[in-house]
């Protein structure tokens, strides 16, 4: 299972759900953010700071996440 919360902030129009995950070895902060529109998503600037683009990146979609910070309870 992997355990993350999410942070849920708007700007503007703009929701963006901060996701925080962490082990015992690694902790990364993901910013999914959701426009209602193409213009919107051209036009946005984020406005906390960030290191990078992540998206179409392997490394970042649910998978590989999950195996990066998958706790293992028994």
């Amino acid at each position: 299972m992997v355990e993350k919360p999410r942070y849920v902030l708007r700007v503007d129009e703009v929701v963006i759900g901060l996701d925080h995950y962490k082990n015992s070895k690694d902790e990364e902060w993901l910013a999914e953010v959701e426009f209602p529109s193409a213009e919107a998503m051209r036009s946005f600037e984020l406005s906390i700071p960030y290191l990078r683009e992540v998206t179409g990146f392997t490394d970042y979609e649910g998978y590989a996440l999950a195996m990066r910070y998958i706790t293992v309870t028994w």
